[in-house]
């Protein structure tokens, strides 16, 4: 991907309606194919205005710019009193929430807002993130 992306989401929906059996066969064939991939998803190059969260990809399969966008891992998560920190209103929170709460993967990368109004603020958030070690520092 590449170039300005208004919208995106990628998510497992689909799951949540099957029972358990097939939702683990379901899911072990999705980690499966992940580990046979050296990566996933190419977002380096992409803008999004809205930001951009992709917890139903693992984080770690996707090729990401790690100036403008984090990797953010479950254990790093476990521990840390991260819902404290002061996200303002950027929505970063959230979509560390959806991660730790929807999530099949161990990694999530998630994007800020592009867009010239949040941009400088968002990054602010995502530096506090790394240095609280709740991000990978890159």
């Amino acid at each position: 991907m590449a170039g300005r992306i208004s919208g995106l989401k990628i998510n497992r929906s689909e799951l949540g309606s099957l029972d358990g059996a097939m939702r683990e066969k379901r899911e072990s064939a999705i980690r499966k194919y992940y580990e046979s991939v050296d990566w996933a998803l190419d977002i380096s190059d992409a803008k999004f205005p809205n930001g951009a969260t992709f917890e139903a990809i693992p984080g770690d399969k996707i090729l990401r710019d790690p100036s403008t966008q984090i990797l953010v891992k479950r254990e790093k998560l476990a521990g840390r009193d991260w819902r404290a920190l002061d996200y303002e209103r950027s929505a970063i929170d959230i979509a560390i929430s959806w991660f730790e709460n929807g999530s099949m993967f161990d990694s999530v990368v998630i994007v800020p807002r592009s867009d010239s109004k949040y941009r400088a603020k968002d990054q602010e958030i995502l530096e506090m993130l790394r240095q609280e070690g709740v991000a990978e520092p890159d």
